[in-house]
């Protein structure tokens, strides 16, 4: 039982000089418009049940490390995509969205099998890290702290829907059920503030969220396993511009 995807890492050398904005997905982002035919770049809305009415990108962006970074020309950079359906599309959109700043170096591509399995050993605490701007909602509004009942619930529903859309389906998955039971014992976040400027209509949209760390206790041998495959899925909104990034690491007792 595992989540799959596939790594991709794009090696390039800049052409001209090229001032990647903060966040640096924005820029990628508006270059891959051009390139992504509508199904992979703005998927169709389908109907289903809720949480799975707007099918979600099958890619997201990691390209944090170029965060507000100048690159010279000739200097070589790096940035990752993770892609959650068959095909190299992705690639060649990449490749070309970039073609005319820079050239491709290299890219690789690693298979990603990421366990589901509840952990055999037991686990009572955590740290997640959000490594770049999360922002969860719950009952239609922006929450403050990431209580664990509200991170897992969007992490479930992020996992359920890519693996219907793009995988297996959700069936053979077992979610653990008691997330409640699980409480925050830290939480050392504060709010970072962003924006993207739409090249189409010209209005602003915010791209904000928390970044930080918070300790979680309970029985979590169940649910560490998707904590980690968040990692590769990101959490939240606009997980597919690089938001939403997680690290889950076991604390000792």
């Amino acid at each position: 039982m595992t989540f799959d995807c596939i790594a991709l890492r794009f090696h390039f050398r800049a052409k001209q000089s090229i001032r990647f904005p903060d966040p640096a997905a924005n820029l990628i982002r508006g270059a891959l418009g051009f390139q992504l035919d509508a199904s992979l770049f703005a998927p169709a809305v389908a109907t289903g049940p809720s949480g799975l009415r707007n099918r979600p990108r099958p890619f997201v962006l990691r390209a944090s490390e170029l965060d507000g970074r100048p690159i010279l020309a000739g200097e070589e950079f790096d940035f990752g995509a993770n892609v959650f359906c068959p095909g190299d599309a992705l690639a060649a959109a990449v490749e070309s969205a970039m073609g005319g700043r820079a050239e491709l170096v290299s890219s690789a591509g690693e298979r990603v099998a990421a366990s589901l399995a509840p952990d055999p050993n037991p686990i009572q605490r955590v740290t997640v890290r959000f490594l770049t701007p999360t922002e969860l909602k719950s009952e239609g509004g922006v929450v403050e702290r990431p209580e664990f009942p509200v991170l897992f619930a969007r992490i479930r529903e992020r996992l359920i829907s890519l693996r219907t859309f793009y995988g297996p389906g959700p069936s053979a998955i077992g979610w653990p059920a008691n997330a409640a039971g699980i409480r925050m014992t830290r939480c050392d976040i504060g709010w970072r503030k962003a924006e993207r400027r739409s090249t189409r209509t010209g209005q602003r949209h915010p791209l904000g969220g928390f970044t930080g760390e918070a300790d979680y206790e309970g029985d979590l041998a169940a649910f560490l396993p998707f904590l980690r495959a968040a990692y590769w899925t990101g959490v939240g909104r606009q997980t597919v511009w690089g938001k939403g990034v997680i690290d889950t690491r076991r604390l000792e007792m």
